[in-house]
């Protein structure tokens, strides 16, 4: 399996440019089986205007279509950021695009305590079926917890992922905190 990992930096708010620097690395990495964005890369990490930003899937809004016509243009599966909304509020998530026009919703399941006043938390299984693996994706604070790890290899995870929003000090935590669990588990992190 081939995995891309996308770093930008997105424009607060900016759904439309954002998208566009999505486009060119999802055209870049199109003989990957799968590309992942970081967190919230179609907005940017903006907790005050999560709320505006949001985006209710079940309208099927344009970004929607966007990403479902890329996936299947380039055959690649795509892991884009995003708030979305839900009945109980906003919500951080990873939305994955299949080439064969269907998708899946992963959303953040433990926040860190300065996301709790704008977030609330998903619910559901860690793991998402890709090119026929099992891809558990954790959402930066998510990788600091072992809870979230413990529940994706109970799901069978055979690649762990990270998408992150963090500073230079933040990622170098990440990947100290990464390849501690690619070595004591055998699981491929990234």
């Amino acid at each position: 399996m081939q995995i891309a990992l996308a770093q930008l930096k997105p424009r607060a708010g900016q759904l439309a440019h954002n998208w566009q620097r999505h486009e060119r690395f999802i055209q870049t990495a199109a003989d990957a089986d799968l590309i992942v964005f970081p967190e919230l890369s179609l907005t940017g990490y903006e907790p005050t205007r999560a709320g505006e930003l949001a985006v209710d899937l079940a309208s099927h809004p344009p970004i929607l279509d966007d990403l479902l016509v890329a996936s299947a243009r380039e055959r690649i599966v795509i892991a884009a950021g995003l708030p979305t909304r839900s009945p109980e509020g906003t919500l951080i998530s990873t939305l994955f695009v299949f080439p064969e026009g269907n998708w899946q919703l992963y959303s953040k399941q433990h926040l860190h305590v300065d996301e709790r006043p704008w977030f609330v938390r998903g619910s559901g299984p860690v793991t998402v079926g890709v090119a026929g693996r099992r891809i558990a994706i954790a959402i930066c604070y998510e990788l600091s917890q072992p809870a979230h790890f413990e529940a994706a290899q109970a799901e069978g995870a055979e690649f762990y992922l990270a998408s992150a929003a963090k500073t230079a000090s933040g990622i170098a935590a990440a990947h100290r905190r990464l390849a501690e669990i690619a070595e004591t588990s055998g699981i491929p992190s990234l």
